[in-house]
């Protein structure tokens, strides 16, 4: 008889010591932030892109005047794996329609992580220029 089983969950540091499930995701046309649903938890992601830049991130309209401060650039020809747990990725193929979407995912479903689109990094970042002062920099 089982005592109180623990499912699953995101804080778990044996979901993340094991190889996790595969997914891979090639769109095959322009990917202007398209938005990637992981059906469970990420325990590792890896980006490719063979063509041009491409950029990622975490929430939808991640550009900014500043510089796309909040999105991640992958460098033509090469390849990324990032050890990040996430259920979404937004990715901006740069035109190209050869970006390749790779993870390992977990035993963790989507609707058990909690939601981080408003933590700073996320939703908004803060940056100083020198001796300034600290602004923040939020999406449009």
């Amino acid at each position: 008889m089982p005592l109180n089983q623990a499912k699953p969950h995101h804080g778990h540091a044996a979901e993340y010591q094991t190889a996790g499930f595969p997914f891979v995701y090639q769109h095959g046309a322009d990917m202007a932030d398209l938005r990637i649903e992981f059906p469970y938890v990420t325990q590792w992601i890896c980006v490719t892109a063979p063509s041009a830049d491409a950029a990622i991130a975490f929430k939808v309209s991640q550009s900014d005047e500043a510089g796309d401060a909040m999105r991640f650039v992958i460098p033509q020809n090469s390849m990324m794996v990032l050890p990040i747990k996430c259920i979404d990725l937004y990715v901006d193929s740069n035109a190209q329609t050869d970006v390749t979407v790779m993870a390992g995912l977990t035993n963790v479903k989507r609707s058990d992580f909690p939601d981080i689109s408003a933590l700073e990094g996320v939703s908004f970042v803060k940056v100083a220029a020198g001796n300034g002062a600290i602004g923040t920099v939020t999406p449009a």
